[in-house]
């Protein structure tokens, strides 16, 4: 099972890669490589999608306890003096 990191990723980037094949795909409508690729995309944003729904209900919506973006600690890089 993936971390949140790592979840985190494939929400931002799934959208994107999904988006840009779209694009493709209005001007190359026969290209049978992006369709599948397409295809696979918008299959691993459903189970995506599903695995965070499943760890909110596991782990709570302890997220909101985190540090939000424009608090100071939310910016601290580990190592960085």
């Amino acid at each position: 099972m993936m971390n949140h990191e790592q979840m985190n990723k494939r929400l931002y980037s799934l959208p994107f890669m999904q988006h840009e094949l779209r694009l493709y795909l209005d001007t190359h409508p026969e290209d049978k490589r992006a369709l599948e690729a397409y295809r696979r995309v918008c299959e691993a944003m459903g189970h995506c999608c599903c695995c965070v729904d499943a760890e909110m209900l596991k782990n709570g919506w302890g997220w909101i306890d985190d540090p939000w973006p424009w608090q100071a600690e939310a910016n601290i890089i580990e190592g960085e003096d």
